[in-house]
């Protein structure tokens, strides 16, 4: 467990927990690679060559994780997330980051080995609360099959909590965004609308979301690993939405996803919010970074095209898979959203631009 800094004792009396939220809520994570100036990643494993110690294999600029080979068919897997409280509950927030967390290292094939909090705590957030946070992220990570240790805190305005996830790759297919194929159909496991329903939802709308977003996508994760070369291409569904996601995958395997809008499963309640024009702080950025690559129909309506660019917190895997496979993973619980095509096809075989499609 990480050593806390001394934190003053409570002066604000009691206080919801994202009331520590900075204002608006940093919702948009950064890219991972490069994450500061003057960094950068090619992504190709040539820097010390493709079977050197500490050769990259993965990081590049809309990568999950950064994969590097660590010895002998050994393959080190690694994310960082940092999320500001999107619940008022510290057991429910810090389990959620840790699910969060952990489910982009096992989502790229790889075991959970440890994990270390880090973020800034702000002045008057009681010692007990941080506590709270890191004992139920403690709980996921061991869940995930690792540990939680370590860790640092700054002071700091706003409350983040956040953790560096590393694990190892469990065999040899490492699972990422690249490799989705024409032909390919996409499944995904968790519904979406996290965000609308936290933004305006019920007591229980909000109840039911947050259990769902407590939970690791562990389970899918590995029966998507089990899949081997049959898993072409899989992303976490987080801050940037579902067509922000879909667009990474579409962009590094030089296909186009087409999703339809009536095979996507939502969470109860996320269609009507969306509906009356609840929008959660996310979407609208969303909407203008993909204008140029995601086409919405307008045939799929206002709620659909919203709920696309809802920004996710612990969100499902979409992932791109044969055909053949698709039964065994709907009886797990994924459901199919669409396929892979041809860039610049569609239907009828007329020219498009847009790397994904909505219809």
């Amino acid at each position: 467990m990480a050593v806390l800094p001394d934190v003053p004792p409570a002066t604000l009396g009691p206080v919801p927990l994202s009331a520590y939220a900075a204002d608006p809520p940093a919702a948009q994570r950064w890219d991972a690679s490069p994450a500061w100036p003057g960094l950068t990643a090619s992504g190709d494993g040539t820097s010390a060559g493709p079977e050197a110690p500490g050769a990259l294999i993965a990081g590049g600029r809309l990568d999950d994780v950064v994969a590097a080979k660590i010895g002998p068919g050994r393959v080190l897997v690694s994310t960082t997330a940092l999320l500001a409280p999107m619940v008022d509950s510290p057991g429910d927030f810090g389990a959620i980051v840790a699910s969060h967390a952990c489910s982009a290292v096992l989502a790229a094939g790889a075991d959970v080995v440890v994990a270390s909090p880090a973020g800034t705590l702000p002045k008057g957030l009681e010692r007990a609360t941080v506590e709270e946070i890191q004992s139920s992220a403690a709980e996921v990570v061991a869940a995930a099959g690792g540990v939680l240790a370590g860790g640092d805190a700054v002071s700091g305005h706003a409350l983040v909590f956040g953790l560096s996830v590393q694990g190892v790759l469990r065999g040899e297919h490492l699972m990422g965004h690249a490799g989705a194929s024409v032909g390919d159909v996409l499944v995904l496991s968790k519904p979406l609308g996290t965000g609308v329903l936290l933004t305006g939802g019920s007591d229980e709308q909000r109840e039911r979301t947050v259990a769902s977003m407590r939970e690791l996508n562990l389970l899918a994760a590995r029966r998507l690993s089990g899949l081997g070369g049959s898993c072409h291409a899989v992303t976490t569904v987080s801050s940037r939405g579902l067509a922000g996601h879909a667009h990474n995958i579409a962009e590094r395997s030089g296909t186009c996803l087409v999703i339809d809008s009536t095979m996507v499963p939502c969470y109860r309640g996320a269609k009507q919010l969306a509906s009356s024009g609840v929008v959660a702080p996310g979407t609208v950025l969303n909407r203008n970074m993909l204008e140029p690559f995601v086409a919405v129909d307008p045939g799929s309506g206002p709620a659909m095209e919203a709920l696309a660019f809802d920004p996710q917190t612990s969100g499902g895997l979409l992932a791109a898979v044969d055909a053949d496979d698709v039964a065994d993973l709907v009886e797990a619980g994924f459901r199919p959203i669409g396929t892979v095509r041809e860039v610049g096809t569609d239907d009828q075989g007329y020219a498009v631009e847009a790397m994904v499609q909505i219809c």
